[in-house]
């Protein structure tokens, strides 16, 4: 769906206006996982009682989810010195779905949270953490494997608008939010979340992933297997999204048998929900047209 440029700008004020809303409090002294809790368990709720004027045309829901715990995922790296790969594999997630006259289409981004101190000095993965193992990750995506043993082929091996760098800028009272894509060094003056998001909802960014249902058995799609093993997961390790799956049905109405993702805490591997309020994998879900 083809829309005009004052229709996009709406768009974006429309959810840069929310994530400030979101984001409203003093958050000086807080950590990543708290902004990734807060954009997708406030955000939707927030998004849910604005007057949306950005395009008319079509019906948005929104809905989230968040879990105190990571997903994590292992590869064969070239930059650690023991080729032993091992990193989150993200700290929020975006999934949307367009229905458009009974064709559906989704889109995704992943983000990884990063804390910006100073004004306009770069951020540059540390190389004596997993911080560069990431860094390889969301540039190359390699082959690699869930902490629950599941094999996933990607292609291509190359960076994707679909996995970003979120920067906090949180050395002011309302912090901001920026993207970069996967760089050596990144500037954190990049475009704001909220212009991203108006962009994505459009497919003009994001990782388009195919259907749920295409992604069965042996699925040469990797990225999308994936994406979909990660949101089972997640939404059945998640107590509050359980009380409202009318909401998110188009997302999960064909759900597996519960997926052994596997999640890891700071005390090791653990499948059990809330173990860790340290840190945490939140979904933001769009849905956008008519059934």
């Amino acid at each position: 769906m083809t829309n005009s440029i004052k229709e996009m700008i709406d768009c974006a004020i429309f959810f840069e206006q929310a994530i400030n809303t979101c984001l409203a409090q003093n958050t000086l002294a807080k950590p990543e996982p708290f902004f990734s809790e807060k954009l997708a368990k406030e955000l939707p709720k927030i998004l849910r009682g604005m007057p949306f004027k950005g395009l008319p045309c079509q019906t948005w829901k929104f809905q989230g989810c968040y879990v105190h715990q990571k997903p994590y995922v292992k590869f064969i790296s070239q930059l650690s010195k023991n080729g032993n790969g091992r990193c989150e594999l993200g700290d929020l997630l975006v999934l949307c779905r367009e229905n458009d006259a009974g064709q559906e289409r989704y889109n995704s981004a992943l983000f990884q949270l990063k804390k910006v101190d100073e004004e306009g000095k770069e951020f540059q993965p540390n190389p004596k953490t997993n911080e560069i193992v990431q860094l390889e990750l969301y540039s190359s995506w390699p082959d690699l494997t869930s902490m629950g043993g599941k094999s996933y082929c990607i292609q291509p091996h190359a960076p994707s608008p679909g996995a970003q760098y979120l920067f906090i800028h949180n050395h002011t009272m309302s912090p901001r939010l920026t993207l970069s894509s996967p760089k050596k060094s990144m500037s954190p003056d990049g475009i704001a979340l909220g212009c991203y998001l108006s962009a994505f909802t459009q497919w003009q960014t994001g990782r388009p992933i195919s259907p749920k249902n295409l992604c069965q058995g042996n699925s040469i799609d990797g990225f999308s297997k994936l994406i979909w093993d990660l949101v089972d997961y997640i939404v059945s390790k998640s107590k509050s999204i359980q009380r409202s799956f009318g909401d998110i049905m188009c997302f999960i109405s064909d759900m597996r048998e519960e997926t052994d993702f596997g999640m890891n805490s700071s005390t090791g591997i653990d499948n059990n929900y809330g173990d860790n309020e340290n840190d945490g994998f939140g979904i933001l879900f769009i849905d956008m047209g008519n059934d």
